[in-house]
């Protein structure tokens, strides 16, 4: 990770966004290369879309109204990281730590989710893992709330959540 790359993450991390601000203030970083970045704090309503943030560290930031559409997000640590609200739609989570991860009202639809640590996530009924890749039984039962998530009809008979 660059040196001035990473200045201007820990600067954005340091900003405030009351919600009232939620929906007005919108940061573009899409397609942007954050691979092994480390981010902190308030890091809401960003545009993340197509960016790469491979082996980076996300662990506690808040990332709530964010848009991750088609991020390249493998091996990420995230633990107790926010994502509420989020869009992670087509996201590639491919052994991400999402533990304790914050997941209320957060769309993945389509994420691929091969071996990603969902360990004590919270899921609300708004959160929606409907065709999500590579999402197993024993990953979505380790999160808090799980039965409240939204999953496709074939996943949801295999949870036996009829």
């Amino acid at each position: 990770m660059r040196v001035d790359i990473q200045a201007v993450i820990i600067i954005l991390g340091c900003r405030y966004q009351s919600d009232k601000y939620n929906n007005q203030r919108i940061l573009d970083l899409k397609k942007t290369d954050l691979s092994g970045a480390i981010f902190t704090k308030y890091l809401n309503n960003i545009n993340f879309e197509r960016v790469r943030i491979q082996f980076a560290v996300l662990d506690g930031a808040n990332f709530s109204h964010s848009n991750f559409n088609y991020a390249l997000m493998s091996r990420i640590s995230a633990k107790e990281a926010i994502f509420k609200k989020a869009n992670l739609d087509n996201v590639n989570l491919f052994e991400a730590n999402l533990t304790g991860a914050v997941l209320e009202g957060t769309s993945l639809k389509a994420a691929k989710l091969y071996e990603a640590i969902l360990k004590h996530a919270i899921i609300d009924e708004y959160t929606d893992f409907s065709e999500a890749k590579g999402l197993t039984p024993e990953q979505i039962r380790s999160a808090k709330n799980w039965e409240k998530g939204i999953y496709s009809q074939d996943f949801k008979e295999k949870l036996g959540i009829v």
